[in-house]
């Protein structure tokens, strides 16, 4: 039987608990849970503030609980940061972007992943060579908009990521170090990914772990102080409410 008084039980665990065993086990722990939650070692839910309850009850909010528990248990040195609101910015060409919401950044010695988390079953067929052309169409073969794309959502996220990277003088040089991910939450199982096409740029939630931990075996872009650099630089726009609230009126939310 599971010690639901012990100081040592994580969010990564509740959440394994919940795929594993549904809600009416976790409904006789609920009481225990919550006084918990923000007091163990989950980087997400102190960062996001997120109760277990809404975890359960909201899909999105499990698929981002649910990948964080494998971001947080990489073997690699890293850090991760969540809901990290970019800055609107005009670019050299004229176009503005407003202020944007990033799932989840991951510092690494690979570099910097930007992770887009989807866990709603909207897209049913993915094609493309990787992500920068990736088209989606919903399950009655509709082509969806690149609003609704989550690797062109990704792909402004990463633009954004550069720019505001760019603006730190002793961080610019490592712009060309941002890289993403779309990670497909549990409740996402209906989606079909043409794996013959779409050659990289998306992960499951078991998969994203190992994907990234074996990135650092391969490739060494990041020492552990440029890790600490730049996560202490990008960690004042982690629910950075001013921005939060622009980017809260840009979508009419």
């Amino acid at each position: 039987m599971m010690d639901t008084g012990s100081s040592t039980l994580s969010y990564a665990l509740y959440m394994h608990l919940f795929l594993q065993n549904g809600q009416e086990t976790l409904n006789r722990l609920m009481n225990t849970i919550n006084s918990r939650i923000h007091n163990n070692a989950s980087g997400y839910a102190k960062a996001t503030k997120n109760s277990f309850q809404k975890a359960i009850y909201d899909k999105g909010t499990q698929g981002e609980a649910v990948v964080a528990a494998g971001l947080e248990s990489m073997s690699s040195y890293s850090k991760v940061l969540y809901n990290v609101y970019t800055p609107e910015y005009t670019d050299k060409n004229g176009k503005t972007y407003w202020v944007g919401e990033i799932d989840a950044i991951v510092i690494s010695r690979s570099g910097i992943n930007v992770i887009e988390i989807k866990n709603q079953s909207k897209i049913w067929n993915i094609f493309g060579e990787g992500p920068s052309d990736c088209i989606c169409y919903d399950r009655n073969n509709k082509l969806l908009p690149d609003s609704n794309n989550p690797f062109s959502q990704n792909r402004i996220h990463e633009k954004n990521l550069k720019h505001l990277i760019s603006r730190n003088a002793f961080l610019t040089c490592f712009e060309n170090a941002v890289g993403g991910y779309v990670v497909f939450g549990p409740e996402t199982v209906g989606y079909h990914i043409d794996n013959s096409k779409v050659k990289q740029g998306y992960a499951s939630y078991k998969g994203i772990r190992k994907l990234l931990d074996d990135e650092c075996k391969t490739k060494n872009r990041l020492s552990n102080g440029e890790i600490d650099a730049i996560y202490r630089y990008l960690k004042s726009y982690e629910n950075n409410k001013i921005l939060e609230a622009k980017h809260r009126k840009s979508i009419g939310y």
